[in-house]
């Protein structure tokens, strides 16, 4: 008897409390600057810009419409990224005074590359840092993955041979937020819904990306 109560008691507490979050397949995000020195203040950002590839954007939009109509209310709904704001983050530049952002700049200018083609085919999700954020991301797929670390590998290793330390090297999924939403959306079963209906956002032909001002082209 004992035993059959502690049971009940137990299905009781998880179903308040819940089995787990609505969140548990979202990882931490890994693009903000850690404190910078004050000597070193320069943080920035190489984008890889997305709103001009009208088919994906197209499919963005669907994805909204599903993250929209999973609400149970609207204060779940940070906000939705726009057409204009769509991009994927490349380097993350953190904490470099203005010589070394200087020289940087310079060897993304020179650095030879030929143009990438890319797929976002899978949906995931990432916990900001302020830990109340919760970002819905389109994500490449594992052989476009492949090639932008192959490539940013590179970048990076060209920068540290032009004697500027890279302070963030590249470590998450290259990706493109669709909306941000709060800890009690339920993430997980929108991923996977999103997943399911759309079996991919489309290519695209990676031939520049923006940097601090200036717009870099593939050799």
């Amino acid at each position: 008897m004992n035993l059959f109560l502690s049971s009940i008691f137990i299905i009781i507490l998880l179903l308040i409390f819940g089995i787990s979050s609505s969140f548990d397949t979202c990882w931490n995000g890994d693009s903000d600057c850690m404190t910078c020195p004050e000597d070193s203040k320069e943080n920035w950002t190489s984008l890889m810009y997305l709103s001009y590839h009208i088919s994906f954007t197209e499919e963005i939009h669907k994805a909204q419409e599903i993250i929209k109509n999973s609400a149970e209310s609207s204060s779940q709904i940070i906000r939705m990224e726009s057409d204009i704001e769509l991009h994927t983050s490349l380097n993350y530049f953190c904490c470099h005074n203005s010589e070394e952002k200087e020289i940087i700049k310079k060897v993304l200018r020179e650095y030879y590359w030929e143009p990438i083609d890319l797929e976002y085919n899978r949906v995931g999700c990432n916990i900001d840092h302020d830990n109340k954020t919760i970002y819905l991301l389109a994500l490449m797929s594992e052989e476009s993955e492949k090639k932008m670390f192959d490539w940013i590998r590179g970048i990076e290793k060209a920068i540290s041979d032009a004697g500027v330390h890279v302070n963030h090297p590249r470590l998450q999924e290259f990706h493109c937020t669709m909306a941000r939403v709060t800890h009690d959306f339920p993430s997980d079963s929108v991923v996977l819904d999103i997943s399911n209906q759309i079996s991919s956002f489309g290519s695209i032909h990676f031939s520049w990306f923006y940097n601090d001002g200036e717009f870099v082209f593939a050799s």
